[in-house]
């Protein structure tokens, strides 16, 4: 028995050393799939690499896109703003020559109203000379007699 013995717990030992096939072949299938596992996440991982480099490429594209049409409307800004600037300008003077032709024409208004004042006075004491003159005739003049009539 001891030998019988020995070889049930030999071929029990020996059991525990070696793998079965089919556990050898379930270990097989168990490394395929890890490794299929861990190859498509490695696949996974590159093609999100490559998606986000893509991303970063169109992000830089897109960003520098909009500092172009920036600097071009910070361009267009600075033109309006001279233009902006040359027209309030232009605006000033046309508000000084509108200024100074309004005093030019008050001050012309003026002398009109001097000139009006002076001609009516003129003409006042015309009529008043003339008043006068009219009155010395009158009384200065007396029914002639004709020369004729006296003889």
């Amino acid at each position: 028995m001891t030998s019988n013995n020995l070889s049930i717990s030999d071929n029990s030992s020996k059991a525990a050393v070696q793998p079965s096939i089919s556990e050898n072949s379930e270990g097989q299938s168990i490394a395929k799939l890890l490794h299929a596992l861990i190859g498509g996440q490695v696949k996974r991982d590159e093609e999100f690499r490559q998606w986000q480099a893509k991303q970063a490429e169109r992000e830089e594209k897109r960003d520098m896109e909009q500092a172009k049409r920036d600097m071009e409307q910070a361009r267009r800004d600075e033109k309006q703003t001279k233009r902006d600037e040359e027209f309030r300008q232009w605006q000033a003077k046309q508000a000084e020559r509108e200024e100074k032709r309004d005093m030019e024409q008050s001050k012309r208004d003026e002398e009109f109203r001097q000139w009006q004042i002076e001609q009516s006075s003129i003409l006042k004491q015309l009529l008043d000379i003339n008043q006068r003159n009219a009155d010395a005739k009158s009384a200065t003049v007396e029914p002639m007699t004709s020369i004729w009539q006296s003889r």
